[in-house]
């Protein structure tokens, strides 16, 4: 079986489910990884479909998101390189709660939860130690969204726009160039705002020459310090 860049990198082991697993473990549990490639707005997984197992972004980035039952689409989250989607169906089968899309080519690494689950029966101090950091990310997931309630949105908008500089920006003589695979509306969706509310907080950090727009995929931050004088609550 190919390894991937991930497996090559032994970044497997520092990834927050598996950090507190044994060196043993983490070995065995990479011969259980197996690779695919999508290519963009390709779905890797459909809401309400089973979930089967773990999917590890090694490249590429990808989009979480659940449709109403109008059809109108909310992403969840951004995904990309190391990120990771399903953990739940680790414990128990389970039905996809969001949909998972390529927003550009995509790299994965999938682990099939039944067959994680075989191997933690016979390695109970592994299986409690992936409870553990599921259990701590269910608590930071909950902190983030009592956190995000107590932002406005011009607040919300640069805590996005310096999270997303953090992860994937790129220094450039015009600033932290972010090239953006979402839309406007999706960006919105992160934050809890409406489009309209994104774009008029973009309009205004721009013409305080905080960032610099160029169409709506490419935006430089200019004064990062000035991102986090407003992000601050």
């Amino acid at each position: 079986m190919l390894r991937c860049d991930l497996c090559k990198r032994g970044c497997l082991g520092v990834l927050p489910l598996f950090r507190g697993l044994k060196a043993t473990d983490i070995q065995d549990i990479k011969q259980l990884v197996r690779h695919r490639s999508y290519e963009k707005g390709e779905m890797v997984v459909r809401e309400g479909d089973e979930l089967f197992g773990l999917h590890i972004v090694e490249a590429g980035q990808a989009k979480a998101f659940t449709q109403n039952t109008q059809g109108k689409e909310y992403t969840l989250r951004l995904l990309q390189v190391g990120d990771f989607y399903g953990e739940l169906a680790l414990i128990a089968p389970m039905k996809a709660p969001s949909s998972l899309q390529a927003l550009t080519r995509l790299k994965l690494c999938s682990i099939d939860g039944q067959e994680l689950r075989q191997y933690l029966l016979a390695h109970p101090a592994a299986a409690l130690s992936i409870l553990e950091a599921m259990a701590v990310r269910l608590r930071q997931s909950e902190r983030l969204t009592e956190e995000l309630g107590l932002l406005d949105s011009r607040q919300r908008v640069a805590a996005l726009l310096l999270q997303l500089g953090e992860r994937q920006g790129r220094s450039t003589p015009e600033g932290l160039k972010l090239q953006l695979e979402l839309s406007r509306t999706e960006l919105a969706n992160l934050v809890g705002l409406r489009q309209e509310t994104l774009s008029r907080c973009l309009a205004e950090f721009a013409r305080s020459g905080w960032i610099k727009t160029l169409g709506h995929k490419t935006i430089y931050i200019t004064d990062a310090d000035a991102l986090r004088r407003i992000r601050e609550p």
